[in-house]
């Protein structure tokens, strides 16, 4: 363990060119990111490819999008925590931070849409009780809170552990330990205050994606959006959005920090095995809910079903089903094609096809009224892309940031199921 300790504290201590270069690299991007929300505050929405019938654009998808990566740290941290699934234990760090971390800038991608940040009071102020809109603020502020507890609490042992050891930053470990000195009872204690935590959160994101789902769900003049089944939809594409993003931070600290002893092959493989049911389990639920809708079309869906799978929208389409399903599922089933760098490629092609996929569900259906005898009906601006490209750098850099602050391995927790594992032997 104290091997473990050493390859967490050096990057704690020292900050390399790359990391360096990386974070200049993040921060060109949240400038003009912030540039083109000034632009937009000034010169009003009308810069943007918003407009009516289509109101909801990219910033509504990456909405959606930075929502749904936020149940990787739900999922690999709280689910499998609850069901005592140990091998995770070395990458529950980084997933709690990726959930933490989306939440965020999910909401940063709210006051981008509204177009005037101080138009967030209103729904505060003079929101209705009955609207979806209100249900999700909610939720997603227990889910933020919830979620940034679930960071904390793991985290104390370490605090406590590194406050000795890394000198400048002793004032601030210390406090954060808050006299963590590692007895029985202050272990029993804080187990019993992580297992209550997963429990709660676990709960809450489940809240949050079936409360979203119901902000397009509800709408019962919206066809596209108007299905029962939105509610496991939502929860199902979170799930292959979150983990692929998961797969690919784990490599990416795991590769720079030369931690291949604590995040190994194996876990990868696990890992990729969990993603191969997720697909197939969301499959199914695509597949519903296309047949329901599809099968025996309206007259005011037709026009959409036919610029989704024949139309406007099905050069995105396709490459989605094609290229980001099915390829997946192929590459995971078989043991020889589900390599370490094939697990990285998968989940790199998932990570496009989701975002591209929530594209799918939020604009075809607000075109209906222009379908199918008008093209380019929805196009982004510049000012789009760059506060999409923002957030996401903006995602990587408070991710950049914490692992420089905090250690990126829960070391506790990989000790105790270390001792586990010996004990066992």
């Amino acid at each position: 363990m104290k091997e473990l300790e050493a390859r967490i504290i050096v990057p704690l201590e020292q900050t390399g060119t790359r990391f360096k270069l990386v974070v200049i690299g993040f921060m060109v991007l949240i400038a003009a990111m912030f540039y083109a929300w000034f632009y937009q505050i000034t010169y009003g929405l009308s810069v943007t490819g918003l407009s009516q019938p289509v109101p909801w654009g990219i910033y509504i998808i990456n909405f959606v999008f930075f929502i749904s990566i936020s149940i990787a740290g739900t999922l690999i941290s709280g689910i499998l925590r609850l069901l005592k699934q140990d091998w995770a234990n070395p990458i529950t760090r980084i997933a709690e931070t990726v959930t933490i971390v989306a939440v965020i800038v999910a909401f940063l991608n709210i006051l981008f849409d509204i177009g005037r940040p101080q138009r967030l009071f209103n729904m505060f102020f003079y929101g209705q009780s009955t609207s979806p809109f209100v249900w999700d603020t909610i939720v997603i502020v227990v889910y933020l809170l919830a979620s940034a507890a679930y960071v904390y609490f793991p985290m104390v042992p370490d605090m406590a552990r590194l406050a000795g050891k890394v000198p400048k930053r002793r004032f601030i470990y210390r406090l954060l330990s808050n006299g963590y000195t590692g007895t029985e009872a202050q272990k029993k204690e804080l187990h019993k205050i992580i297992f209550t935590l997963a429990i709660i959160v676990t709960a809450t994101v489940l809240m949050v994606h079936t409360v979203l789902s119901w902000v397009f769900g509800l709408m019962i003049a919206q066809p596209g959006w108007h299905d029962a089944i939105m509610g496991p939809y939502f929860i199902s594409g979170a799930l292959i959005t979150g983990l692929p993003i998961l797969i690919i931070i784990a490599a990416i600290y795991r590769k720079a920090y030369n931690l291949e002893k604590w995040i190994t092959d194996e876990m990868f493989q696990k890992m990729a095995k969990l993603l191969l049911v997720l697909i197939l389990i969301y499959m199914y639920m695509f597949l519903a809910e296309t047949l329901t809708a599809d099968y025996t079309v309206t007259a005011d869906r037709e026009p959409i079903s036919h610029a989704i799978w024949f139309g406007q929208f099905a050069w995105i389409t396709w490459p989605i089903v094609i290229i980001g399903f099915f390829v997946p599922i192929i590459v995971l089933t078989f043991k020889r094609t589900r390599t370490y760098r094939n697990i990285l490629i998968v989940s790199g092609i998932l990570f496009i096809a989701m975002w591209a996929k929530r594209f799918i569900i939020v604009v075809p259906g607000l075109t209906r009224y222009l379908l199918p005898y008008q093209d380019g009906i929805y196009i982004p601006s510049w000012v789009e892309w760059a506060l999409t490209f923002g957030s996401m750098a903006l995602f990587g850099l408070i991710f950049a940031i914490f692992t420089k602050l905090f250690p990126i391995i829960s070391i506790w927790e990989v000790e105790e199921m270390d001792e586990f594992k010996e004990g066992d032997g």
